[in-house]
This record gives C-alpha cells, sequence and structure tokens, in this order.
C-alpha cells in the first residue's frame, strides 16, 4: 500500500489541500441532538439516523421518531437499522427497509437480543453482522431474516468486515486495545495486541478500526480519565493483518469517534478537539495513509460520524443534528479546473416538459443524468454539446428528482432538484 505514498505527494502538489466543508442542513428536527451518524449510497441519496435524504442531505424527510444507533444499506432499496424504541431508553429495535427507507418494518422477533447499542455491517447483500456492546456478535446469511450469535468474547468497540469471511473487531482488555480477526466468517478469531505509545494515564480506552483489505488496517484509539475527560489520541497501522502495528498520530486533548477511509491511502479522524487555539469539531486528514494533519473546518460542535463515496465528496454528522459536506470534483482535481457552470432550468416545478440552459461557449461534451428518490438513473442523454437540453415527462410519476449534467472530462458538474406536478 505505501509504494503509493509518492503518487499522493505529487496529487497533493496540484490539489486543492484545505478540505472546503460547509453546514448544509441541521436534522434537530424534535428538540434531541440527531445526526448522529450518516450513510450516503452516492452524491444525492442518503440516510442518517432519523432521516433520508435525495439531495445530497440539503433537505431531509424524517424516518423514525428515536434516532437509529446504526444504519447500513446494501443498496438503494434494502437497508437494515439498530435504534432505540424511544429516546433515553436501552432497549432496542431491529428494522429492515425494502423501500430505500420510506417504511421500516420491524424485525425484531428475528433478532434475539434487545439491549445495548448494535453496529451493522454488510459485507455482502446476504451476509451482515450485528456487534453489540458486552452482547457479542449476531450473523445473518440469508439478509437479515435470521440472526445466529456466534461470538460472545470479541471486542465490542467496532466492526470492519473486507469481504463475508474476513473481518475484524475492536475492543479493550483493562486498559489494553486489541483487534480480533476472523478469516472463515466469525467461525473461529485471533486477537493481537495493538501496543500503544502513547503515555499519559487512562482508565478507559475506546478502539475505532477501518481495514482497506485484509493486510491494511488501522486503529484510532481513544484514552480517557476516571471523569470520562478525553486527554488523548493515536492512530495506528498494520500492514500484515493487525499482527504488528506502527503508530502515525498521537495528541493530547482530543477523542476520535470515527474513523473511514475513501481509498487506500485517503482517511479521515473525526471526533472532538479541546486543543487550545482549535475549533471543538476533530478532523484529521491522511492523504498518504502514513501523515496526519489536523484541519480546521471551522465547525465548533463535535463530530460523530464521516461517511465518503469518494476521496472529493463526503459528509460529516455532527451531535447537535449539523450535516457537513465536502463537494465533490476538487480534492485531486488540477488547479485549472473550471468552476461550475451556470444554468438555468424552467419551469420548474413542471408539468410536461422543461428546458435546461447552461453555459458552455466552448461546445463541450455534457452527459445529463436523472435519478428518482431512491437514487435510480431513470433518465440519460449523453454526447450533449449545445448549451441547452430539452427535458420530457414521458411516464414519469409526480415527485422530486435529482439531475446532474456533467462535462465529460469531469471538470465541470451541476446538480439541482426538479419537481414533477
Amino acid at each position: 500500500m505505501k509504494i503509493l505514498a509518492f503518487l499522493a505527494f505529487l496529487l497533493l502538489s496540484v490539489s486543492e489541500s484545505n478540505a472546503q466543508w460547509s453546514l448544509i442542513s441541521n436534522q434537530n428536527l424534535s428538540g434531541f441532538s440527531y445526526g448522529t451518524n450518516v450513510f450516503f449510497l452516492n452524491d444525492t441519496l442518503g440516510f442518517s439516523n432519523t432521516s433520508k435524504t435525495i439531495d445530497g442531505g440539503v433537505t431531509w424527510t424524517p424516518m423514525f421518531i428515536s434516532p437509529a444507533n446504526s444504519i447500513f444499506f446494501t443498496n438503494t432499496q434494502l437497508g437494515y437499522a439498530t435504534r432505540q424504541q424511544q429516546q433515553g431508553m436501552t432497549m432496542q429495535t431491529y428494522e429492515r427497509t425494502f423501500d430505500g427507507g420510506d417504511t421500516w418494518i420491524n424485525m425484531s422477533a428475528a433478532y434475539p437480543s434487545f439491549f445495548g447499542s448494535g453496529t451493522l455491517d454488510f459485507p455482502s447483500l446476504d451476509t451482515g453482522y450485528i456487534l453489540r456492546a458486552n452482547e457479542g456478535l449476531y450473523k445473518t446469511l440469508d439478509a437479515g431474516d435470521s440472526w445466529v450469535n456466534i461470538n460472545d468474547t470479541i471486542g465490542s468497540d467496532d466492526i470492519n468486515f473486507v469481504h463475508s469471511q474476513f473481518g475484524y473487531t475492536s475492543g479493550t482488555v483493562g486498559n489494553d486495545a486489541f483487534i480480533y480477526r476472523t478469516q472463515n466468517g466469525g467461525s473461529f478469531w485471533e486477537r493481537f495486541l495493538i501496543p500503544v505509545v502513547t503515555t499519559t494515564p487512562s482508565n478507559l480506552v475506546f478502539v475505532k478500526i477501518y481495514a482497506i483489505n485484509e493486510q491494511d488496517v488501522y486503529a484510532a484509539i481513544s484514552f480517557f480519565d476516571d471523569a470520562l475527560v478525553n486527554i488523548g489520541v493515536e492512530i495506528l497501522y498494520s500492514s500484515d493483518s493487525g499482527e504488528t502495528w506502527s503508530s502515525q498520530f498521537t495528541g493530547t486533548d482530543m477523542k476520535i469517534l470515527d474513523l473511514e477511509f475513501s481509498s487506500s491511502n485517503n482517511g479521515y479522524a473525526v471526533g472532538k478537539n479541546n486543543t487550545i487555539g482549535q475549533n471543538e469539531g476533530l478532523v484529521l486528514h491522511t492523504i498518504d495513509g502514513i501523515n496526519w494533519s489536523l484541519e480546521d473546518i471551522g465547525y465548533n460542535s463535535l463530530i460523530n460520524n464521516s461517511h465518503f463515496i469518494s476521496d472529493a465528496e463526503g459528509w460529516l454528522a455532527g451531535s447537535n443534528g449539523d450535516i457537513l459536506h465536502f463537494p465533490g470534483g476538487n480534492l485531486y482535481l488540477d488547479k485549472n479546473q473550471t468552476s461550475p457552470t451556470s444554468y438555468t432550468l424552467f419551469p420548474n416545478p413542471s408539468l410536461n416538459s422543461a428546458t435546461l440552459q447552461f453555459s458552455n461557449p466552448n461546445n463541450e461534451v455534457f452527459n445529463f443524468t436523472l435519478l428518482d428518490s431512491y437514487g435510480q438513473i431513470v433518465d440519460r442523454i449523453t454526447g450533449i454539446t449545445s448549451d441547452v437540453v430539452a427535458l420530457e415527462r414521458g411516464n414519469l410519476a409526480s415527485g422530486m428528482y435529482i439531475f446532474k449534467l456533467e462535462s465529460s472530462d469531469g471538470r465541470e458538474s451541476i446538480s439541482d432538484r426538479i419537481i414533477l406536478k
């Protein structure tokens, strides 16, 4: 993996080096601190622990009254959630949707555990896992119809499967951090110590993990004192499936709540930063898989979760319901990249037809894509060289749709909503 570090350095030299995150919405729908996790399938369709969006996170439609602890979709229609039955209670439900989150079915009868938070991971359409705090690991082989407890003694902090047979969990024993590895779908597990160099005394350790592949895996460890105050973090890397580790970053007055890589070298660790002179939202970023830098994104609240669909586009979920977006297209592109083209769409809302007029003075080639509320492509026009696209409704039902117009070289892109009456 590390042979890509030099390439990543070259990319950085011609890239936008500072991530331009922007606050795009707030999901504090009922006065609670919603927005603690976020999961996107593409640049328009996404889900949080309470809501659904079809416009990239700008607007949200409520799905749940009480928030989900974990949510996972295997395609635009089939999704899973573990969530609290009501605010402030520890009892959980396990739920499934077959229509992209519009309706949810309580499947708790198929899942014999109802207490403690549950973290979901589906490495394939049929095979999925739920890691329960203090209750072990559950597995399904039939897309969630039935579940079996396959282990009670592995870690309970995090779960990450590379494919249906090979995966990791993490946890602690005393003040020691461990990673647990299976190579046969959870039937047998090996435990490896994650040796930290942080010397600050602590009484509680929390471990987040992310596996790039079977060999390359990262761990982000947070340390706390008796009063549960975050006193330090450390990020480590293993190139041999968790057997040996090297330390890459240490910091004080921080905690890491989520760790994610959008590609083999581009990774983010997010959480809370109490360092003097820094904002409270913590974003640590690496573009070579080795060196981590602290990014000041101008956000003053704790960040619970991150999700990326590519190196250039991702979302953050703040603890007070905020959703932040890093727009696609400007992380690893040449600085000669042009700004998004100007356009008008009329009429909008539309009854039968609409016209998209946009700036195209050099007759570049553009492609037009129209997506429905589930993120499915319902229309596509390619090879556009003029500055106008005539849109006909055809057999499309009434509702909200998302269009995307993108130049063939990817340097110009616009997206917006269109309403059909």
